[in-house]
């Protein structure tokens, strides 16, 4: 029969694989999954008083959409870590507010994706609206006539009549 044992955090009966062994016996009994979630969280609450527990853009200060951000990135995941692992690297280069800064997912995302933040580019939800018609106006032009379809996606959103002229004339 399979040894098994108990996890301390969860109370699950689990083999005796899950667990840190020595010499064959259990140790600890916290389960490898529980430990690694203790351990990401204890990383997380470090970044946080580390970076002063606010997105350094926008001054989001929900602890579950903070993130931290290696400004040396070229776009995307350049670093090729997750999450933790960027924690635990910036926690060994001593939280150096040179190379990382905290930021929240949405700010995070929005420099990964567009190059910058729109609240440091200062791109207001308006501006952001208009260059997407006129984006979606160029590109339906190069394929012939909209269909119904898209001239409606194309009227969406909350604009003014004045931005919306602004979008079908250029």
């Amino acid at each position: 029969m399979d040894e098994t044992a108990i996890c301390k955090l969860c109370n699950e009966e689990k083999p005796v694989e899950n667990f840190h062994r020595v010499n064959g016996k259990v140790r600890k009994y916290i389960c490898y999954p529980c430990r690694g979630k203790r351990e990401r969280a204890q990383l997380k609450l470090e970044m946080l008083e580390a970076f002063g527990w606010e997105c350094n853009c926008c001054g989001e200060n929900h602890p579950l959409l903070l993130t931290l951000e290696h400004k040396n990135r070229l776009g995307g995941n350049a670093t090729g870590l997750k999450s933790h692992q960027l924690y635990a690297q910036a926690k060994r280069e001593g939280w150096d507010r040179t190379k990382y800064e905290m930021l929240c997912f949405n700010c995070n995302c929005a420099a990964g994706h567009y190059g910058v933040c729109p609240h440091r580019g200062g791109i207001t939800a308006e501006v952001a609206i208009i260059k997407l018609r006129k984006e979606a106006t160029l590109v339906a032009r190069a394929y012939g006539p909209p269909t119904e379809a898209q001239r409606a996606a194309l009227r969406l959103g909350p604009l003014s009549k004045r931005q919306h002229e602004q979008v079908t004339s250029n």
